[in-house]
């Protein structure tokens, strides 16, 4: 993992309130990158209908010998996005003989058809910095855009007039029926069951935290830090635009192992189809595939994609060998229904746990899961979490018959979070960063009552993402994976064309 992913978890983890990709772009930066001033001329101008005709002086000026009238022409052509390219092609032949000019322009080329989402970006990071701007001059621009259809458009501009008129604005989220229906799109076999949900966001203040990290980031320079962070998130939108993640809800198959078994992952928000399409198919290594009229992709043998609307995805996974729902997963979207409904095994599980927490899960051991030791006495596992005054707190009870046997089990699993303790202390004290893991470890604590076991743990930061991702990552030392506050079993190590899973 890179330093600019290590410092987005770390951000997320600090409270990042953002659902949206374009949340976590700082605005000062964006626009320094795109050499923009962040005035309200400026962002107007970053929202008038895009000049084509424009295109034919403006690449030609592209191959003269004006630094400042090239720079000025580098940024107007980016605007303008796909529709510029039949007059640099032609700029690229009037500068034959001219090798660098020819350059210049095939390098603004292969910039546009990489950020093809560009245009779109900027006019949304416009939107949002006019309201953060609090000029009402600006509301003449926002206001004819509430009756917008591009992908956030009117949203957005309803969150800057809010803004620039001192009134609340809350962005709309995904309710609990919703979130509920996705469950009910999981196959046949699923051992665990779980969803977690992002509330609302908003655009985070992205410079404040990263000087709140302080040496948390390794003794990087914060300005440095943020250009790495802004930079990349930039060239992620231009590739799909802005992504917005309500929940993701998982299924995990109850029998796996080197050939069997599956994932599948349900993201419910708001996302450009044909752009993570094109992303798609130009993968270098996806295969698609139509099944029940469904196009799927295959980056890989071990994962397979389909796009069902604008606001639902759904990822299938599991090794090479093994038999993947995905023909299920399909008929159960057309249908709007799939295996885990309301009477199932798995259903009546779920109902006995709180579907409102942040982060929820529900786990049936099966023969599997009891081949690890630590699993063996139980019966149902449920996990649940509240957030309270910026810290999130999990709840994981766990059942089985046999007092005796479980008692061993919180024995093996207090031995397994002391050596995770010990390993991560160390980590944190070479390096800052994993502070928060270490804390989180430290809180876990399990207290058996009978044949029932409760574990308990808190995290700092009240982002449900970080919530999945530390106890992933912090634990990934100790022999044991502890998964927010719940022992999970080994990870079976299947080793495909040298890819372990």
């Amino acid at each position: 993992m890179g330093p600019t992913w290590m410092m987005m978890l770390m951000l997320l983890g600090g409270g990042g309130s953002g659902n949206d990709l374009i949340d976590y772009v700082d605005t000062n930066s964006y626009w320094a990158l795109q050499s923009v001033e962040v005035t309200v001329p400026a962002m107007k101008a970053q929202l008038a209908a895009p000049d084509a005709k424009a295109a034919a002086a403006l690449a030609q000026e592209l191959i003269g010998d004006d630094e400042a009238k090239i720079k000025a022409a580098t940024v107007k052509l980016k605007q303008l996005g796909l529709a510029a390219m039949p007059h640099l092609e032609k700029a690229v032949g009037d500068a034959q003989g001219k090798p660098e000019k020819a350059a210049r322009v095939q390098n603004l080329i292969s910039q546009i058809y990489a950020d093809l989402q560009g245009p779109s970006v900027r006019r949304l990071m416009a939107i949002r910095t006019l309201g953060e701007l609090k000029k009402r001059d600006a509301l003449a621009s926002l206001k004819p855009l509430l009756k917008s259809k591009a992908l956030f458009e009117a949203e957005y501009a309803a969150a800057s007039i809010s803004a620039i008129e001192g009134k609340a604005f809350k962005r709309p989220g995904l309710s609990l029926k919703e979130r509920m229906k996705d469950v009910s799109l999981l196959p046949a076999g699923c051992g665990v069951v779980g969803q977690l949900t992002l509330p609302p966001g908003k655009p985070v203040d992205i410079a404040k935290m990263i000087k709140a990290m302080g040496n948390m980031g390794g003794g990087q320079n914060p300005k440095q830090m943020l250009g790495q962070l802004t930079s990349m998130l930039t060239m992620a939108a231009g590739h799909v635009g802005n992504v917005r993640i309500d929940a993701v809800t998982l299924g995990l198959a109850d029998d796996v192992g080197d050939n069997t078994g599956f994932v599948v992952i349900i993201a419910r928000g708001k996302y450009n189809t044909k752009a993570l399409r094109e992303l798609l198919i130009q993968a270098s290594r996806s295969e698609t595939e139509t099944i029940n009229n469904t196009e799927v992709f295959k980056p890989d043998r071990e994962f397979a994609i389909f796009l069902p609307s604008s606001d639902r995805l759904v990822m299938i996974g599991g090794p090479r060998k093994a038999q993947k729902p995905v023909a299920q997963m399909i008929a159960a979207v057309k249908a709007g229904k799939g295996a885990v409904t309301a009477d199932s095994e798995m259903g009546k599980l779920i109902k006995t746990v709180d579907t409102t927490s942040p982060i929820w899960a529900a786990a049936k051991m099966s023969d599997t899961y009891r081949q690890a030791s630590i699993l063996a006495p139980f019966d149902t596992m449920t996990l649940t979490s509240k957030i309270a005054k910026n810290v999130q707190n999990f709840k994981l009870v766990a059942t089985g018959t046999d007092a005796e046997k479980v008692a061993q089990a919180v024995k093996e699993f207090d031995g397994h979070m002391a050596e995770g303790r010990q390993e991560l202390t160390k980590q944190a004290q070479r390096m800052p960063m994993f502070k928060p893991m270490a804390e989180f470890v430290n809180s876990i604590k399990a207290k058996a009552d009978g044949a029932k076991v409760t574990v308990t743990a808190s995290m700092k930061g009240g982002s449900p993402v970080m919530g999945i991702l530390m106890p992933m990552m912090g634990m990934r030392s100790s022999h044991a994976v502890e998964v927010d506050g719940a022992a999970e079993a080994p990870a079976v190590q299947d080793d495909h064309a040298g890819h372990n899973h």
